[in-house]
């Protein structure tokens, strides 16, 4: 078990992997942070551990860019209701799940949001009634595409893009082999 109660700063890059880890709120400080799990098949909650069992709670750490699993990583991703304060890259061989209000970027405005990448075989987005704020989305997908309720539902080929207005950002989304 990895605790971070008490702040890590590390001047260039920081590497956490633990298939179970607590971390409070602004503890973190870097300019790249990767997490992941030593065991490559156990599922990842980021969120408020309050609400969702083991979540990584990354409320108020300060990062340029956050690399979540790798190509390698074969568990769940599921993000509910993050600030993130840097570019974002999830990574897995499973499903991404985006529930509740996202943002990636600084919560000064929308001028300050960054960009969220999500590399897996299948992603959900939030609903309509929640919000997901990034600068650019990126997804890299093999499989499927659930848009939530915000859009009606179409199934997307390998070869299709389709462009999708989700609040205030406009996404660019592509699926691929």
């Amino acid at each position: 078990m990895l605790d971070a109660a008490e702040k890590i700063k590390a001047h260039e890059k920081a590497e956490l992997k633990s298939d179970a880890m607590t971390i409070a709120p602004g503890k973190i400080e870097t300019k790249d942070l990767k997490l992941g799990t030593q065991t490559n098949t156990k599922d990842i909650a980021i969120g408020d551990p309050a609400a969702t069992a083991g979540a990584w709670n990354l409320a108020g750490s300060k990062f340029d860019n956050l690399k979540i699993g790798d190509a390698n990583y074969d568990g769940n991703v599921t993000v509910a209701g993050p600030k993130f304060a840097g570019n974002t890259d999830i990574e897995t061989k499973k499903r991404v799940t985006l529930s509740g209000n996202n943002m990636v970027g600084e919560p000064d405005g929308d001028a300050a949001t960054k960009d969220l990448t999500i590399t897996a075989d299948s992603a959900q987005l939030p609903a309509t009634s929640d919000e997901l704020k990034v600068n650019k989305l990126t997804l890299n997908l093999k499989g499927g595409l659930d848009l939530g309720s915000a859009v009606s539902r179409e199934s997307l080929t390998s070869s299709s893009a389709a462009w999708v207005r989700r609040r205030t950002s406009l996404s660019v989304i592509r699926t691929t082999h």
